[in-house]
């Protein structure tokens, strides 16, 4: 997945005479200290209309010229980003030598693009109260949501990601191209990749409406790199906080939920230096970047263990958990100009992230976390573009991202990572089903994953003055090994204390992979009189792999070699259609509408799922009954204690008879199957006043070809049922509780242990009705660029989603909140940045966001299930039972209201420009809580509604930058 030349910054126009007539053949040069080959130029076609492409983020000057005709010049035209800025002319008989400069606003409405785009140019994010990063600029925008929240850059260590208009697909693009973690390829995009922002030019986030490359849905994220040119030019910036420059937001409501303690940064810092400059001027450009941040917090409701007992858990409260690590991250830009036709590009990045205590969260306690590291993280971009003539571009790309992230167990768990000594260990990870705290281990055991993803892209582009004609294809190749293996092959479910269930695990060494994701795509944006038509049409052809594996030996089974096998081959067509009109013809009104098609992102999710090494049941679940009390499955002799274990959940557990899990030939082949996306939307944007731009939209986004999985050995009459149980009487339940909750079952105790799960498409189950995925959302924003040295952005946005399963439970009937829509739930953004007199820089930016979900996953024990099924449960006589005690959707916590500003001091000296800047974030010190825990029970110890995340408290940082 790449941009184009198409989707780069143009300049385009209609020339006409002093009468209004079209004037053909009109030379139209465009010139930029961005340009390394200095101007590019193009001539008017028969409709007198001319589009240059192609060009880099900058200011230009826009000549016409024509004999006979005296000279048009204009001044000061700013692009960025993807946008078509539209600049007409009239010229005037004359000689060429008389010459009319005119200087004006650059156009900020374009006309002919629907596609929807934010662009944060180097001076925007150099002035923003954020940190740099890709995920807390982005957040910012509206339409856009954040799985965590940033404060003064308590999240740089793990990138959250991103939701747009109700969806994670999104794709991070480096230099064009994405690059990432191979497994994250199914859950939006994810990127292994962290941002040098010294090495950086400007961001892009865009959505895919008009742009054909863009194959999936969601929200593109571009990092476009910068340079050099022919002045040496750098820049040093450092920022750092420490805990004395910090609020503590533990509030009476946050101690009257159990909460002992909340986040508190200890250090954060950040240094970035740039240095970039001309090789050979006019030929060869370089741009270097270095960049090493750390960061050491607390994290809320996290504690060490001062139980010696591996099995029980107590918190040291003197003791709290940290989230602590480091990333040092380096660039390198060439720009190559070997001929006044060809320019080549070269980008490069390693990095070596390290985290002591991964995956630390309120439910999971330091033991329970891994030693993160990166043995390599690298990153190649190589461009090729050649303009053959004034109206045709070639383009042709490589890109390769080679990760490793391993997560360890901590060394008092396991003193390395080898498979044999790990299996060798006795303690294990355990979840306290009353409290949903993880203890003792890390509960997904040593893992390793990463890849090597690759990528070729050709492109050619033929302009004329009313169209441009996109035709290119792509080829990626990706594999991806995941290794995966667990202490004393289980985990364990306690309840205070006393063993509940076991999971009996099997290791896997599987290597999942792609070739080829081609896409080939077409692709004409044609204007006529005030309309700009974009039509294009893509052929996805993907076919997912499994790679020869052994599966590795365990207590449960022997080692197994699996030979290799290609799994899906999905072919899609997806065509899309946009329509850009200048409703009064002036450039100030556009009335945008388009319908697209999108296929579902995918990297290696449906592979690994077919793996021989996945596929014959990993898992076996039991409840476990600790007879002799010792919390131990096993004998000193190594040998299981089966008379403390229930009935097996999979009796293919060991068997390494790869039969457990299938996947219907349907999902997997041919035209069609890929699960994908239909969306439409209609924008209006208008421009107020010069400097002042509003927008409206409406869109709707409807999902198909979902999967389910049929347990084909199991039916609704394996089932007894319906039985209602009465909600627990709790203040913190609707209306106190003790309502019925009904629909409930319970498997057959001789059906229980049959597993042979069929993923197939949704649509064939049931009543033929699948799944209904709906979403559906409106925005309105606002973009200012005032006069007064003032920058004003923002906007507000809202979503619902509607989702029935209820077609779809053919196994079990129990069908509990099956059909579910939430409400509209508005987010406003506003961003404001002014330059007082004197060199005086301030900045604000405000989030005001929906809270969080409440729910209430109730843990039934048996006293309560049995009486009203009117038997033991088939999971045996201690078996619990999970019900849903709240309808989602239907309770929310409180809103996020987030103050950032900055104010700071610019000083010039020559050449040099000096920057000291105070910033300010959570200015109000909010104890917002973005999670809370949703785990009910009655026990003394529960933690239900307990905040399990709290925003990181008021943060003064003081940074600086000095360019030159």
């Amino acid at each position: 997945m790449f941009g184009t030349a198409v989707q780069a910054q143009t300049i385009a126009g209609t020339v006409r005479d002093d009468t209004g007539a079209v004037m053909p053949g009109v030379t139209v040069e465009v010139a930029s200290p961005a340009l390394i080959e200095k101007v590019r130029s193009a001539s008017t076609d028969g409709t007198g209309q001319y589009r240059i492409i192609n060009l880099s983020a900058g200011v230009y000057t826009v000549t016409f010229s024509l004999s006979g005709f005296g000279t048009v010049v204009r001044e000061g035209i700013v692009l960025s980003g993807a946008f078509t800025a539209t600049v007409n002319a009239a010229l005037q008989v004359g000689t060429i030598e008389e010459s009319v400069t005119v200087s004006g606003a650059t156009p900020i409405v374009d006309v002919q693009s629907v596609t929807k785009e934010t662009v944060l140019t180097r001076q925007y994010l150099d002035q923003l109260p954020t940190v740099r990063s890709i995920q807390a600029t982005g957040v910012l925008i509206p339409g856009v949501e954040s799985q965590r929240l940033d404060v003064g850059g308590n999240t740089k260590l793990q990138q959250p990601g991103l939701r747009f208009r109700g969806t994670t697909a999104t794709i991070t693009r480096w230099d064009g191209f994405w690059l990432g973690n191979v497994q994250g390829g199914s859950s939006g995009g994810a990127t292994s990749f962290y941002f040098n922002d010294a090495g950086a030019e400007e961001m892009v986030y865009s959505s895919g409406a008009d742009s054909i490359d863009m194959g999936t849905p969601g929200m593109y994220v571009n990092m476009i790199p910068k340079d050099g040119g022919n002045t040496f030019r750098g820049l040093v910036y450092g920022d750092i906080s420490r805990r004395a420059l910090t609020s503590n937001n533990l509030t009476p409501a946050l101690r009257a939920r159990g909460l002992t303690n909340v986040p508190e940064m200890l250090h954060v810092s950040d240094f970035n230096p740039g240095l970039g400059g001309p090789i050979k001027r006019d030929k060869l450009w370089f741009y270097g970047a270095y960049r090493y941040e750390a960061l050491n917090q607390t994290v809320v409701d996290s504690y060490f263990d001062k139980n010696p007992s591996p099995y029980l858990y107590e918190p040291d409260l003197s003791r709290p958990g940290y989230d602590d690590g480091f990333i040092p991250n380096w660039t390198t830009r060439l720009t190559w100009v070997p001929s006044s036709k060809d320019k080549i590009q070269f980008w490069f990045t390693s990095q070596n992230k390290e985290k002591s205590h991964y995956g630390i969260t309120a439910s999971r306690t330091p033991d329970a976390t891994a030693v993160q590291t990166t043995p390599y993280a690298q990153a190649t971009v190589v461009k090729w573009s050649r303009t053959q003539t004034t109206r045709l571009l070639f383009e042709a790309g490589y890109a390769s991202g080679r990760t490793l992230y391993q997560e360890n167990y901590q060394p008092n768990v396991s003193p390395s990572s080898d498979r044999a000594t790990v299996q060798a260990q006795s303690v294990f990870s355990i979840t306290d089903s009353a409290t949903a705290k993880v203890f003792a281990a890390h509960p997904d055991g040593y893992t390793g994953h990463g890849g090597w993803m690759q990528g070729v892209r050709l492109a050619s582009t033929y302009v004329t003055g009313s169209h441009a004609f996109l035709s290119g294809a792509y080829v990626g190749y990706a594999t991806s090994p995941r290794p995966q293996w667990f202490t004393a092959d289980m985990t364990a479910t306690f309840n205070n204390g006393t063993p509940e269930s076991v999971t009996l695990r099997i290791p896997i060494n599987a290597i999942d992979g792609y070739y080829p994701d081609l896409q080939v795509f077409f692709q004409d944006r044609w204007s006529f009189k005030r309309a700009t038509v974009t039509g294009g049409i893509r052929y996805d052809y993907f076919v997912g792999q499994v790679r020869d594996g052994t599966l590795p030996p365990s207590r449960w089974n022997e080692e197994t070699f699996f030979p290799g096998f290609s799994v899906q081959k999905w072919k899609d067509i997806s065509p899309r259609i946009g329509v850009a009109y200048d409703l009064f013809g002036n450039g100030k009104t556009a009335v945008k509408a388009n319908v697209a098609r999108y296929v579902a992102n995918e990297s290696v999710s449906t592979a690994g799922r077919a793996n021989p090494q996945r596929a014959i049941g990993i898992t076996d679940t039991r409840t476990w009954n600790d007879l002799n009390g010792d919390r131990l499955i096993y004998n000193p002799d190594g040998s299981v204690q089966l008379a403390e274990l229930g009935p097996s959940s999979n009796r293919n557990f060991g068997k390494v008879i790869p039969s457990t899990s299938t996947q219907d030939p349907a999902t997997l082949n041919g035209f069609n199957a890929r699960e994908s996306t239909n969306e439409w939307q209609v924008v209006v944007q208008h421009q107020l006043t010069p400097v002042v731009a509003v927008n409206a939209g409406y869109y709707f986004r409807w999902i198909g070809n979902q999967r389910a999985t049929d347990n084909t050995l199991i039916a609704n009459a394996d089932f007894d049922g319906p039985f209602c149980v009465n909600a627990p009487t709790h203040p913190d339940l609707p209306g106190g509780g003790g309502y019925p909750v009904c629909g409930l079952y319970d498997i057959k105790t001789t059906a229980r242990g049959l597993v042979q799960n069929n993923e197939t498409l949704a649509r064939t189950l049931g009543d033929g009705t699948g799944i209904v995925d709906h979403i559906d959302g409106y925005d309105f924003g606002i973009t200012a660029r005032l006069l007064a040295g003032t920058t004003v952005r923002g906007g507000v946005d809202a979503n619902r989603q509607q989702r029935n399963t209820c077609a779809i439970a053919v196994d079990n009937p129990e069908s509990q909140f099956c059909d579910q829509t939430t409400p509209f739930r508005p987010n406003a953004k506003l961003q404001v940045l002014h330059t007082f007199p004197w060199g005086i820089l301030g900045s604000m930016a405000y989030q005001n966001a929906q809270g969080p979900a409440i729910t209430a996953r109730f843990s039934a024990p048996a006293s309560l299930i049995v009486p009203a099924l009117g038997r033991q449960q088939a999971a045996g006589a201690t078996a619990r039972k999970t019900i849903e005690l709240i309808e989602p959707g239907t309770l929310y916590g409180e809103r996020l209201n987030q103050f950032d500003f900055r104010v700071g001091k610019l000083f010039t000296m020559g050449r040099y420009r000096v920057r000291g800047d105070m910033n300010v974030y959570n200015a109000f010190n909010t104890d917002y809580t973005p999670t809370v825990n949703t785990t009910f029970s009655t026990a003394a110890t529960s933690q239900y509604l307990r905040a399990t995340t709290v925003l990181q408290g008021r943060v003064i940082k003081f940074s600086g930058q000095i360019e030159f």
